[in-house]
């Protein structure tokens, strides 16, 4: 019963405010503060076992029910990246741009430098997430 009404809440709360305005993005806020945020477009919100499941087109996540603090819709992306800080150039890293697509894997951070062209992209290495914009 618990379940069904928290899911008739925020099935309600979705068309609600994706009616009320053009959200590009529904984000989701865990207890533990962080934050991860999904293209509302071919957005498919499911229920299982206390899970929720988002996906859509890019990616797909799930989330504890016990874990979800808040979800709202806006207009930007939240991206949970640590600014200022040293990249390793030695390590290997993995490559996405600010859409969520796999640029690929390079040994360095000099060499994805020199493969990419100019723009914004997100840089993984290790369990750190960076940003970095070529010019």
């Amino acid at each position: 019963m618990k379940r069904l009404l928290i899911t008739l809440v925020i099935s309600a709360a979705i068309v609600h405010f994706a009616q009320a305005g053009d959200f590009t993005y529904l984000t989701f806020r865990s207890v533990d503060g962080k934050e991860i945020s999904f293209s509302v477009s071919q957005l498919k919100i499911t229920f299982s076992n206390g899970q929720l499941v988002a996906e859509n087109s890019e990616t797909n996540q799930t989330i504890s029910l016990s874990d979800l603090n808040k979800m709202y819709f806006t207009n930007s992306a939240v991206t949970n990246i640590e600014e200022d800080q040293p990249i390793a150039d030695e390590a290997g890293v993995e490559v996405f741009t600010t859409a969520g697509v796999n640029m690929g894997r390079f040994s360095s951070l000099s060499q994805a430098k020199q493969a990419l062209s100019m723009g914004v992209y997100i840089v993984k290495q290790s369990d750190k997430t960076y940003k970095i914009a070529i010019k």
